[in-house]
């Protein structure tokens, strides 16, 4: 039986692309494929004033692990980064920096 958890983060639209990289090569260490950017699969007229990545993991890490890297990044605007995760048949984790 699987054990899925579900991982979106979201960030701003100007946030340098090499984090998100660092990202996904820290995914693919552990053999897991990339997030996604779905930000333009939206609804309404105008662009969502973010970026949103998102992907299902099956068996993915400790999410506090992730969690960890992914905040201690040099982003640009901390304050806007914004990570959930939901292992399946768990209450949803939000991650922010503090």
């Amino acid at each position: 039986m699987s054990r899925v958890t579900g991982v979106c983060l979201f960030t701003e639209p100007a946030e340098d692309p090499r984090l998100i990289k660092a990202v996904t090569d820290w995914l693919a260490e552990r053999n897991f494929g990339p997030l996604k950017d779905v930000a333009d699969h939206g609804g309404g007229t105008k662009h969502p004033q973010w970026r949103e990545y998102s992907a299902g993991y099956n068996y993915f890490v400790d999410a506090a692990e992730f969690a960890e890297f992914v905040l201690a990044l040099d982003w640009d605007w901390p304050e806007n980064v914004i990570l959930m995760t939901q292992r399946e048949d768990e209450h949803m984790s939000v991650w922010r920096r503090t």
